[in-house]
């Protein structure tokens, strides 16, 4: 998550304010679990299998929604993608 955002659960949807711009963001159900999860987890990797168990949805539909959401939040700056490290 970024330093700059701000997160509320509101009934099961999820609203991230960007204290830097003043922007808000609303997450539905599905997108506020998104959100939990990479809290939780901090590894896309942790996310996606995470989702493949919670949710009835094929691996290519879930990876590209999934990359398209982080996309989204990195773009209005509301979470930082950090890659991993390679391993030898």
């Amino acid at each position: 998550m970024s330093p700059g955002t701000l997160y509320r659960d509101v009934q099961g949807e999820g609203v991230l304010l960007h204290l830097d711009s003043g922007q808000y963001f609303g997450l539905d159900e599905v997108a506020n679990r998104v959100w939990q999860l990479i809290v939780e987890k901090n590894a896309l990797g942790d996310v996606e299998a995470a989702l493949l168990n919670e949710f009835n949805v094929e691996p290519p539909r879930l990876s590209e929604d999934l990359q398209r959401l982080v996309d989204e939040l990195v773009a209005k700056k509301l979470i930082e993608v950090e890659e991993a490290p390679v391993q030898p």
